[in-house]
């Protein structure tokens, strides 16, 4: 098996400690912070990172959609919730009683680049 990397927010959240988590059941996981990541690039290239890896993984849509304007690959990404996918995304929360209106670019530009959703809960 290939090197593999999982990007999450922030070690002290939930996505951080699912993240470790998940290195519990596959031991030659890496994981890095989207904090990491900008350090990273401070010294390399995202294609460095493409290259090093067999598979990136998010744990998020934001983070996706994050690391694929930053040119990274991103093979793989759970989908926390439809936040993501709202037009009005920055305001939108699963409570509201606010019709979902999906919003097209996310849909035309993250979406496609993604091989592969999964979840973490219903």
């Amino acid at each position: 098996m290939g090197r593999h990397l999982l990007i999450y927010d922030v070690e002290w959240w939930i996505l951080g400690k699912h993240a470790k988590l998940i290195q519990q059941y596959h031991p030659s996981l890496d994981l890095m912070s989207v904090g990491e990541l900008g350090r990273y690039l401070e010294r390399h290239s995202s294609v460095d990172l493409n290259q090093a890896y067999d598979r990136i993984g998010a744990m998020c849509l934001g983070i996706a959609a994050y690391c694929i304007f930053k040119h990274f690959r991103i093979d793989a990404s759970a989908a926390v919730s439809y936040y993501y996918f709202s037009q009005n995304y920055e305001t939108f929360r699963e409570w509201n009683r606010d019709e979902l209106i999906p919003y097209p670019e996310f849909l035309r530009l993250v979406i496609p680049r993604i091989g592969i959703f999964r979840a973490m809960n219903l």
